[in-house]
């Protein structure tokens, strides 16, 4: 049937298309709206006849006018998705009048499920159990709302803008809620602004004037109605109770714990403390134990906990370069990628893969992005964070959290941070810290910069007994941390993100101040590609360790991070061609070695009267590399391992070379005939790993001075002893 003129234009202004509307009719100067139920079948009135709401033309109060003695129903627009009705995951809105769902479901089709009401109020009517009209019935809810499943489900109250200054409609909208929390839903409130002018906005008002975008804009940031908590934690009015059964206490705490708002928890945990008479730390506490899962068995484990994966350091969030409950600084130059970074290390840690080729525990990030502006949503699209066209990203909120604002200045986004921390996140990324200081009128290079901004981050982020990660910029042409050495004094290490000239791709990620390792890695990020070719972000991967070969750094700590890369026992001379040492510093290291306490435990057997040479091996990596295997070299000559994270880049000492021989595993003994007063000792290493020359000035001589010794030239090697006492070297014993 053809519309009127007037109906025609009066939903279009509503910004509905009419064509799309089969339910709508004219009857004179009354626009009539069919209803039926969700399979579309019309409902009857009281006489049996179709269940019609019309609109009177010219405007009269009420607009809406629904059958005499009929009761209420549900508007369920033709529009409505299949499976939506009965899909708990999707969103439940409530909006008063038909023609607002129909605008909402024309602007937007998917993600939400509209349900019109006649009137606020009108979820009740007065009919019987069969259906049947009565007015001396009590009021109850009507049978079409109780078949909608609620469980678990999002309940979004959506009313016109006067609603704040509507008691009966705000009492409306609380009691929808309480019923739909009794039912198990999570009932929201979303409140629409009114214009400047005073005019008073419905959902479809909303739409003609702001947009669709607008409009989900505020669905999605709709605000929990009433106290978060199921309807048997609650009054029968919906308020807090004062004091919980034993039982009670447990489903309170776990309730608490899957919120994640975190000014709603604030809020609620406050009042249950002075309602309960509870410490608030204590409460917050309580929660804690049970996101962590440690409230059913306290500090015990059981034996499901003794079936996580050995692989994984749990004293590391990523070996070697940031431990668990420290904070760490990376700085860098504008471009050089360090946000990149951290955002992957955000992403690692949001699914539990590997990053670099290190297992990383599954845990919550935090990136709070202050200064990037535009690009922080491209970028975190580019290590798969976010949902793209490409990937489907993480939620929000769930497995991540994300902000752009934060102000070390205000003491409630201070308090909201901790809290949010402390119950929800186990890595905190702060992106950066002159954008922080931003905000306290502080500049980077201020002397207080460290003290003011550095430090109370950290503090901020370790009390809490988490990890942080904080971004900085370096100083023009210096390559270093912008600002005094007291910016790193207050975090447990300082890294520094340089480019490699000629390679676009490459990057070096070295120790700027340390407490316990140095590294000097080199990094390549790649682009990757989709199987059907499209572009979809970033990776990072460990080209390289060559912590052996960082500047800046003693011959000990050098030793040690070479050492800690070798799957075999390697000689001095061979660690000192790794090392790319002088013949002056290779004479240190061979004079200081032997007296120096950490590097004897490193002895894999002991210098004694008979044995050439000395060989090395990191003590704490000992048991492990029992695990590594060995592969063939790659393109560029570098022998890597299938399961240590760490690659080699420096080429090995050829066989070929002056003073190398390749030999088996265990390397034999060559014995040259003694000189006049000294002994040459020849010792082979294992394959790859070159020749260590050891002499002694005689086998009186004592144990210490066979550390002190020259380097000789190489003789002609003859034939093994037959003597028995003259063999390969012992299996090494633990320290």
């Amino acid at each position: 049937m053809a519309l009127h003129p007037d109906h025609l234009v009066y939903l279009k202004q509503r910004g509905l298309n009419p064509t799309r509307l089969s339910r709508y009719s004219s009857r004179g100067n009354t626009l009539c709206i069919h209803y039926c139920d969700p399979t579309g079948k019309p409902y009857k009135d009281s006489a049996n006849e179709d269940y019609i709401v019309k609109r009177l033309f010219p405007t009269r109060q009420p607009k809406f006018k629904a059958p005499a003695q009929s009761g209420s129903r549900p508007y369920f627009s033709e529009l409505m998705p299949n499976g939506y009705l009965e899909n708990v995951s999707i969103p439940l809105v409530f909006i008063e009048g038909p023609v607002k769902v129909d605008a909402c479901y024309q602007h937007i089709p998917t993600g939400y499920c509209f349900i019109g009401l006649t009137g606020t109020w009108n979820t009740k009517d007065r009919r019987d159990e069969n259906g049947n009209w009565d007015a001396n019935n009590k009021t109850s809810t009507i049978p079409e709302l109780k078949a909608i499943p609620m469980r678990g489900r999002q309940v979004i109250i959506l009313f016109d803008s006067d609603i704040e200054d509507n008691i009966s409609v705000d009492e409306a909208a609380a009691d929808i809620a309480n019923w739909t929390r009794k039912r198990g839903a999570r009932p929201h409130r979303c409140t629409l602004p009114s214009e400047p002018d005073g005019s008073k906005n419905g959902a479809d008002d909303f739409l003609v004037r702001h947009g669709f975008d607008a409009l989900q804009g505020h669905l999605e940031a709709s605000e929990v109605e009433g106290w978060p908590l199921p309807a048997p934690l609650l009054q029968h009015n919906g308020d807090l109770k004062c004091s919980y059964t034993p039982s009670e206490r447990k489903r309170l705490t776990r309730a608490l714990a899957e919120i994640n708002d975190i000014e709603t928890i604030d809020c609620t945990c406050r009042v249950l403390a002075t309602k309960l008479r509870i410490p608030f730390a204590q409460l917050l506490a309580e929660i804690d134990d049970a996101r962590s899962g440690t409230t059913s068995h306290g500090f015990l484990g059981t034996e499901e906990d003794l079936e996580g994966d050995d692989d994984i350091d749990n004293s590391w969030v990523i070996p070697f370069l940031l431990p668990k409950g420290e904070t760490i600084v990376i700085s860098g130059d504008p471009g050089v990628s360090k946000s990149l970074l951290c955002y992957s290390i955000a992403h690692a840690v949001a699914t539990g893969s590997e990053f670099l080729g290190f297992p990383v525990a599954k845990g919550v990030p935090l990136i709070l992005q202050l200064e990037e502006g535009g690009t922080a949503s491209r970028r975190l699209k580019a290590i798969g964070l976010k949902r793209s066209e490409f990937a489907d990203g993480l939620p929000l909120n769930q497995d991540w959290f994300f902000s752009k604002t934060f102000d070390l200045a205000k003491t409630r986004q201070v308090e909201q941070f901790k809290l949010l921390i402390r119950n929800n996140v186990d890595l905190v990324i702060i992106d950066s810290a002159r954008a922080v200081a931003r905000s306290l009128s502080i500049d980077e290079n201020h002397a207080d910069f460290g003290k003011r901004v550095i430090r109370k981050l950290a503090k901020l982020v370790n009390d809490c007994g988490k990890s942080g990660i904080i971004t900085h910029h370096n100083s023009k042409g210096s390559g270093k941390a912008a600002g005094t050495g007291d910016i790193l004094a207050g975090v447990w290490g300082g890294f520094n993100l340089k480019p490699v000239e000629g390679d676009e791709e490459l990057r070096t990620l070295q120790t700027d101040k340390k407490r316990e390792t140095s590294i000097l890695w080199q990094l390549r990020i790649k682009r990757t590609e989709l199987i059907n070719g499209l572009p979809n972000g970033w990776t990072w991967s460990l080209e390289s360790d060559l912590s052996h070969m960082a500047p800046d750094q003693k011959w000990r700590t050098r030793f040690q991070n070479l050492l800690k890369q070798q799957d075999r026992p390697i000689g001095l001379r061979d660690a000192a061609a790794l090392m790319d040492l002088t013949a002056d510093e290779e004479k240190v290291l061979r004079n200081t070695v032997g007296r120096d306490t950490a590097c004897r435990r490193w002895l894999t057997q002991k210098p004694r009267q008979g044995v050439p040479g000395l060989y090395f091996m990191s003590y704490e990596f000992r048991d492990e590399t029992k695990h590594f295997k060995q592969t063939n070299k790659n393109a560029d000559g570098v022998q890597t391992r299938e399961t240590h994270p760490c690659k080699e880049r420096e080429e090995m000492l050829e066989a070929e070379k002056e003073g190398s021989q390749g030999l088996e595993d265990s390397p034999p003994t060559d014995l040259q005939h003694p000189t006049d007063s000294k002994i040459h000792l020849q010792q082979n290493t294992p394959d790859l790993y070159g020749v260590s020359l050891s002499e002694a000035k005689s086998t009186s001589t004592k144990q210490a001075d066979l550390f002190e010794v020259e380097s000789q030239p190489f003789l002609t090697p003859i034939a093994p002893c037959d003597d028995p006492h003259w063999g390969p070297p012992p299996t090494p014993r633990a320290c």
